[in-house]
């Protein structure tokens, strides 16, 4: 008996192009808040905790493209759907830097704005492709 491939090629290119876009959503926010921290006034620790905010999304957004990645390739749902928990975090900070930031410049609704829709599609994706591997799980 044949085994078919149940990972997704679709979620795989968007999780592999997104490692790159969200270090460079990063380091492109980095850059808004030096403009933003020299140019207008911020209220005492708030720009440093939004700098934090900032950092804990590239490392949650990381660990969760690489568990996506892992699980897909690997076709375990386990990874997949811790992935899966961790994109709801994201989307969560994401909005924080689209709309709940002391200040937000256009730059800073343009990008996060793209890795949301990012984030939206893998999730969507990875959603579709868990019960692939379910089943295929229980086959043996």
């Amino acid at each position: 008996m044949v085994a078919g491939i149940r990972g997704s090629l679709p979620l795989q290119v968007l999780v592999f192009n997104h490692r790159y876009y969200v270090t460079a959503a990063v380091v492109i926010s980095l850059l808004a808040f030096v403009y933003k921290g020299m140019t207008l006034p911020y209220p005492n620790a708030v720009l440093g905790l939004e700098i934090c905010v900032l950092v804990a999304l590239l490392v949650v957004e990381q660990g969760r493209l690489f568990l996506v990645s892992t699980g897909n390739l690997t076709e375990l749902a386990g990874p997949t759907l811790w992935g899966l928990g961790l994109a709801v975090l994201s989307i969560l900070m994401h909005v924080y830097c689209l709309q709940l930031q002391t200040y937000v410049l256009r730059l800073d609704q343009i990008v996060h704005g793209i890795a949301l829709v990012m984030v939206g599609i893998e999730f969507i994706l990875g959603a579709l492709t868990v019960p692939a591997f379910l089943s295929a799980a229980t086959q043996f």
